[in-house]
């Protein structure tokens, strides 16, 4: 028998057995030792494939005997006396009770069957999110039992006997899950296939310069999910659980598409940029010129700056102050001039280089010329 109840409690909830009756029942009252139901009942019900303990028979003579008068309805004693009766189709039996001695009038009660409605231990609504499972029991009507689905890509259903499981497919909407029974009853559950948050990124549009690397994180959707450069020469994507890292291959802009589970898609706009070029090294030009004694040689030579930004200030080491003159402190042109000074101090015994410096007070870059002082012999230079 598929399901069981104690006649108590059945009788206690009302809800699967019905009973009639009360206090107890001898066959033959003027007997002392006449055959005794407890307690005593007129009629019960029970639903198909439910079995109830209805009463307990005693005195009289054991064995005790019991007979239906309908297929409907099973029925036996047990060994310590308790009626038990079952419902194997819907209807009526009289259920009759008597001992071994014959002599004593039997105990009758009626026993109806009814067949109990469809029922599930979830109701007949149920919200899933993509590949989510829910069990559920189904009670009432008679088995075997039949569940079938109207739209498989949302929900699925398995199992037998009395126990299911509804499973959400990869596609948001709406599905029935239709429960029949052996007498073709029919119960309706209603699956909405929700997906509990859209798919999205972020950030949206990634920014990068050639050679490094960003991120993008992925929320919502349904996991899996798979992720597609659009020009891996541009931009390359790898996966990590919810987080796409991104690699900046070369100047250019691409796209890089995340799919989830039900086939929702969102883009990450990609663009590369080139680094910045390297500021070109500040020069000075010509490298080298050439300073006699005036008035015989040029009492002064200009040089030019290139690449620079200013402003500029020039150095010269200390032994060459009595040589030459440089411009003082700060200044913006982009030329500057090196001046021979004259006086027996200026003087050099022989030829001599002397390095003059350029900073950019901007970028901090340098740039180093050289002034060839010649040995002139003049009337102020023995």
């Amino acid at each position: 028998m598929k399901k069981f109840l104690a006649f108590l409690t059945a009788c206690a909830t009302s809800l699967l057995v019905s009973c009639g009756g009360g206090g107890g029942y001898a066959g033959d009252t003027g007997t002392s030792n006449a055959l005794r139901m407890t307690p005593l009942l007129s009629g019960v019900t029970i639903p198909v494939d439910w079995s109830a303990d209805v009463a307990t028979i005693s005195q009289g003579v054991k064995p005790y005997y019991v007979l239906s008068s309908s297929g409907a309805v099973g029925a036996r004693i047990l060994d310590d006396g308790t009626l038990r009766v079952w419902g194997n189709a819907s209807g009526t039996s009289e259920v009759s009770v008597q001992d071994s001695s014959l002599s004593q009038t039997a105990i009758t009660m009626t026993v109806t069957v009814k067949v109990a409605g469809l029922a599930s231990s979830i109701g007949t609504t149920l919200t899933l999110a993509p590949r989510q499972s829910q069990s559920f029991t189904i009670y009432g009507g008679k088995g075997p039992y039949t569940v079938t689905t109207n739209n498989p890509s949302t929900a699925t259903v398995s199992g037998s006997g009395d126990t299911f499981t509804i499973t959400a497919g990869t596609a948001a909407g709406t599905a029935s899950i239709l429960v029949t029974d052996a007498y073709g009853s029919t119960l309706t559950i209603a699956v909405t296939n929700k997906v509990a948050q859209a798919l999205s990124v972020s950030p949206a549009e990634l920014t990068g310069l050639a050679g490094t690397n960003g991120a993008v994180s992925v929320s919502g959707g349904v996991a899996p999910y798979t992720v597609l450069a659009s020009n891996p020469s541009i931009a390359t994507a790898s996966l990590s659980g919810t987080v796409i890292s991104v690699g900046f291959v070369a100047e250019g802009e691409g796209a890089i598409t995340v799919t989830d589970a039900t086939g929702a898609v969102v883009s990450v706009a990609v663009t590369v940029t080139a680094p910045a070029a390297a500021p070109a090294s500040l020069s000075a030009v010509p490298p080298t010129q050439t300073l006699g004694n005036p008035p015989a040689s040029p009492a002064s030579v200009t040089y030019t700056l290139v690449n620079g930004t200013g402003p500029y200030y020039a150095t010269m080491p200390a032994s060459a102050l009595s040589l030459i003159s440089i411009p003082a402190g700060t200044f913006t042109a982009t030329s500057f001039s090196v001046t021979r000074l004259t006086g027996a101090s200026a003087c050099v015994a022989t030829d001599t280089t002397v390095p003059v410096t350029v900073v950019d007070a901007a970028s901090g870059q340098s740039a180093t010329v050289n002034v060839l002082l010649k040995r002139d012999v003049t009337s102020t230079c023995p």
